[in-house]
């Protein structure tokens, strides 16, 4: 008897356990994935958006990307889209990007309009320059 009460409230906390963590990763906002320059320069008409060129194996990235996704709601409309460091090689030649952790912000016409290494999302905030300030 005491094994299946043991069993049971077991099975329980793991159910409210994975309960809870689903509705926590419902609620969590996450950066998009890159789709196209086209889509980027479209959205830079109206909005600050920002090209994070992000690794999967770097660890300031991991960390980088975390921090952000986490204070979404610090970012006042600026759009974040996540590059694939590893597979494109075009863009990180068009906007001199030499490593990962690397932010660039792009303008309606995909021009650069500034780039800085790292510093997750108190550095977005530092470094993003707002249309009104163009």
């Amino acid at each position: 008897m005491k094994r299946l009460a043991l069993t049971t409230i077991l099975f329980l906390t793991v159910i409210s356990l994975l309960i809870s963590q689903g509705a926590h990763t419902d609620s969590k906002k996450e950066i998009e994935l890159f789709t196209t320059i086209d889509n980027a320069m479209t959205r830079a008409e109206t909005q600050p958006v920002v090209l994070f060129f992000y690794a999967s194996w770097c660890p300031s990235c991991r960390v980088g990307k975390s921090d952000i996704e986490s204070n979404f709601d610090k970012l006042n409309g600026i759009t974040i889209l996540l590059v694939d460091y590893d597979k494109s090689a075009d863009l990180k030649r068009k906007y001199g990007v030499t490593y990962q952790d690397t932010f660039v912000q792009i303008d309606s016409n995909g021009k650069k309009v500034t780039l800085w290494n790292g510093g997750k999302t108190e550095g977005l905030l530092k470094n993003v320059i707002r249309k009104e300030n163009l």
